[in-house]
């Protein structure tokens, strides 16, 4: 039989439309040099034209060359737009891509229309119980309960630490976080790990939701966080901050130490000249 099609519906221009937008989808299909296909769009059937204007355009289907590895394969691709958005337009777009045996075969996106008024909100939760205490270079995590509406891509996330921004999902830090979406009502589970972690990882954990979306007529925002106490068990670490190598005669300087550990040491300066 001849080789399947698979179409790729690409949505980064169709994200968080609300009444009024502009959205756009592009869909393509990777083939064989040579093969002939026929590509278009079903949209919802109240689509068309709106005070006589029609809002629906359909680009012509285009055929690039690809070489990747020494090999040579073609992508065809379509896109469809939609100007002034409504309600309406709601619904189940489908991409066909139908071969020379004509064979059909679908990629499908469903699209929401967001109303002006809409409100982001998100509510943070949890089901365990706090303090979390880890063992120093071992790895500890913790999951995060988020309802959000409409969903978590709605909404920007911030860890912070002892109130100062957390640095994460960086290469250089060993602090990771991960989203995993529930098909239930809208709700993400939200993970940190702390890998390897170290007394110095010990405070109080805060993340914070703030929503980030909004229409070309206004912008709403909420903000909610949820903190949690983090506590490593081990040698106690200490940082000495503001420490310079050379001090100036007659001058004045304050050094900062820091301690680090579980159960909480107690410490104290002492001066030996």
């Amino acid at each position: 039989l001849p080789i399947e099609l698979h179409p790729i519906i690409d949505d980064t221009q169709a994200r968080h439309i609300f009444v009024n937008d502009t959205f756009t989808l592009r869909c393509f299909v990777h083939i064989d040099i040579g093969v002939i296909i026929v590509i278009d769009w079903d949209h919802p059937d109240n689509h068309g034209h709106e005070n006589g204007t029609k809002r629906v355009f359909k680009s012509v289907a285009e055929t690039t060359r690809q070489l990747v590895n020494n090999n040579s394969y073609d992508t065809v691709a379509i896109n469809i737009t939609i100007v002034n958005a409504t309600k309406d337009d709601e619904g189940l777009y489908r991409c066909n891509a139908t071969d020379g045996n004509g064979r059909t075969f679908t990629a499908t996106k469903r699209i929401v229309i967001f109303d002006e008024h809409l409100i982001s909100s998100v509510n943070f939760t949890k089901d365990f119980h706090d303090p979390i205490i880890g063992e120093h270079e071992h790895d500890i995590h913790f999951t995060i309960n988020a309802q959000a509406f409409p969903d978590i891509s709605f909404i920007d996330l911030y860890w912070y630490k002892d109130n100062n921004p957390l640095s994460i999902n960086t290469n250089d830090s060993h602090i990771q976080m991960n989203l995993v979406n529930l098909f239930d009502e809208n709700r993400t589970q939200i993970t940190l790990y702390i890998m390897s972690a170290r007394p110095s990882d010990s405070g109080l954990y805060t993340l914070v939701g703030q929503t980030s979306w909004s229409s070309e007529q206004q912008r709403n925002e909420s903000i909610t966080n949820i903190s949690i106490p983090v506590y490593i068990q081990g040698d106690i670490e200490i940082l000495i901050e503001n420490h310079q190598d050379f001090y100036q005669l007659n001058h004045t300087y304050e050094l900062l130490c820091k301690s680090y550990g579980y159960p909480r040491p107690s410490i104290q300066w002492q001066w030996h000249p």
